[in-house]
This record gives structure tokens, sequence and C-alpha cells, in this order.
């Protein structure tokens, strides 16, 4: 077996490292203070198919997030971008997906982004972000030493407790969150959604 090359190695640490460099940089753009040519760094990050699902809701192309942030240059003084709960969702081969909260000032965003593994670190392949305001709880922490992703028909099968709870909720009682309980048939459909990492 082989020791794993530079861009295998890239874990949790290496994620959140590159999600910091990442938007200090931006930081220093939107403030003015970076130096114009840092501009292709930036850029050099994203990859060619690159897309951002903004908390707008527009799904931009990498061309028109680069636009938009080149843009920027220099429009916000003082800017402060912090990163925080950086935790990694899944990894598998080239691909990491993460999950980090981006705040500038009392306005936040929950962001999830996947990344590529390559020999000179992790690239940008796609990011989704949700707005968030200061004081909103994370409801759901990330679970130390479990990771969850998305691949479908892998899940473990539904226990007896869940069974029997999507049973009954196809009678249209309310789930123990107090929302509206889910059909039977929506419980399968969730519950092919996501796999244990560990």
């Amino acid at each position: 077996m082989r020791p794993p090359d530079k861009a295998e190695a890239i874990g949790a640490e290496g994620v959140r490292a590159e999600g910091v460099r990442h938007h200090q940089l931006i930081e220093r753009w939107l403030a003015g203070t970076a130096p114009r040519d840092a501009f292709a760094g930036f850029a050099g990050a994203h990859a060619a198919a690159f897309t951002l699902a903004a908390p707008d809701g527009r799904l931009l192309s990498r061309a028109e997030v680069l636009a938009e942030v080149e843009a920027g240059y220099g429009r916000v003084p003082g800017a402060r971008i912090e990163i925080r709960h950086v935790t990694v969702v899944a990894a598998s081969g080239a691909l990491v997906v993460a999950a980090y909260e981006e705040w500038q000032g009392g306005a936040g965003r929950r962001s999830t982004a996947v990344f590529e593994r390559r020999p000179g670190g992790l690239s940008w392949l796609h990011l989704h972000e949700t707005a968030v305001r200061e004081g909103a709880p994370w409801k759901n922490p990330p679970v130390p030493g479990r990771r969850w992703g998305a691949q479908p028909g892998v899940c473990p099968a539904p226990s007896s407790e869940k069974a029997s709870s999507a049973a009954r909720t196809a009678s249209g009682s309310t789930s123990a969150m107090g929302r509206p309980a889910a059909s039977a048939s929506q419980e399968r459909r969730a519950s092919t959604r996501c796999v244990a990492i560990a």
C-alpha cells in the first residue's frame, strides 16, 4: 500500500486552512489592501466549472463570481471576515465536502463547499451559501468522529423504531420535532440520501 500523496492527505485542518486563506484574501481585496495581482490567486483557486448558489438564490458561474469579486476591490474599507465551525462532511477519492460559517459583522452565511484535492492543495468546485443572523443557533452541530455524505442507496436500513415512526406519520400526525410528519415514502427517500462515513 502506497503512502498518501499531499493531495490525499488534506483533512479537516487542510480544509479549515484553505477556507481561512481564501476568505482572508477576499477580506483584503474588499478592503482594498491586497495588491491587484493577488486576484490571480483567488481566481486560480476556483475550478473551471465552479458554481456558487448565492444566499439570494442566484446560481453563478465561475466567470460571474470572479467578475463580482473583482469589481468589489476596495468597496468595503475595514472589511473583516471570520470563518467558524469548519467540518469535513464527507471525503471520497479526490472530493471533499465541507461545511462552515462565514461572518461579516452581524451578517453570516452557512456554507457547504465541494473541493477537489489536487497536488497543489484544494480547488473549489461548488459553494452553496445560506444567510443566517448573528445569534442564530447552530441547530445540528457536527458530531466528532462522524461525517455524513450523500450516496444514494447506501444508508443503513431504517430501525424498527424509524419504520414504526414512518407508519405513524402516514396517518398525518406530526413528527417529534412538531413539524408535519413525512409519509413513509418520504422517509424511505430521505433514508437513501445519507451515509455515515465515520
